[in-house]
């Protein structure tokens, strides 16, 4: 397992995901139109308001996961960021995936 995080943290995209200068809200809800609360697992906000959304998973990549990501994408742009980047961490695999929001 240390082996796994060494490695996932070495990826740069997922080293800037831990800079002592973002925002960083972890299990934080959000609330979608019909009162449904979403929790993605890290948000974090850089000092120009850029907002990555990161999912973490142990599974490997599924189409289920990349929505899930792209719903929380979406319900952070609802409510007024307008720079919203989501990804999937997955862990067993050892790599990121990004996400487009649909």
């Amino acid at each position: 397992m240390q082996q796994t995080v060494a490695k996932l943290l070495s990826i740069p995209d997922v080293q800037g995901w831990f800079s002592e200068d973002l925002r960083v809200l972890n299990e934080q809800s959000l609330t979608d139109k019909q009162g449904t609360l979403h929790r993605p697992d890290r948000v974090v906000i850089d000092p120009q308001g850029h907002v990555t959304v990161i999912d973490y998973k142990t599974g490997h990549d599924h189409a289920d996961y990349r929505k899930q990501v792209a719903l929380y994408m979406s319900l952070l742009h609802q409510i007024g960021f307008k720079d919203v980047s989501g990804y999937l961490l997955l862990i067993k695999d050892g790599k990121i995936v990004k996400v487009k929001e649909k």
